[in-house]
């Protein structure tokens, strides 16, 4: 976890850190709210205040980035299997699957490095906006 969610995380309690987890394993706020053992209202209070809506965004912020990382990693996979497969005279079927796989893989992967990098620049930008109006 980056120091800045490490930061963002630390000041929640306990609920709030089981709640994050819990939005971030692809629960829905109701569903979250049972699992970290709060009510339902307890658990909006908690997902309105600004440190919880920080935790929650360095958080998913590092989530993506472990992601888009992983997919990095297959990428180098991806592309050698593309072109085994387009030197075989007659590529055997199975590998349209594995053709498939690795073209989803790296659309994926560039999918993911676009919108990480319009992220990062819009978190620049917004930096920017709230500098000129102090």
């Amino acid at each position: 976890m980056s120091s800045s969610a490490r930061h963002s995380v630390g000041r929640l309690t306990r609920a709030g850190t089981d709640l994050l987890a819990r939005l971030l394993a692809g629960e829905t706020v109701t569903e979250a709210a049972k699992s970290a053992g709060l009510s339902r209202s307890a658990a909006y209070r908690l997902w309105r205040k600004d440190d919880f809506q920080a935790a929650l965004t360095a958080a998913r912020s590092e989530l993506l980035e472990s992601t888009i990382d992983r997919l990095r990693t297959k990428a180098r996979d991806a592309v050698d299997v593309l072109a085994e497969v387009s030197g075989d005279a007659e590529p055997p079927k199975t590998a349209m699957s594995r053709v498939s796989a690795s073209r989803e893989t790296l659309a994926m992967m560039f999918r993911g490095v676009e919108l990480h990098e319009i992220e990062l620049r819009l978190k620049k930008l917004e930096a920017l906006a709230e500098e000129g109006q102090k």
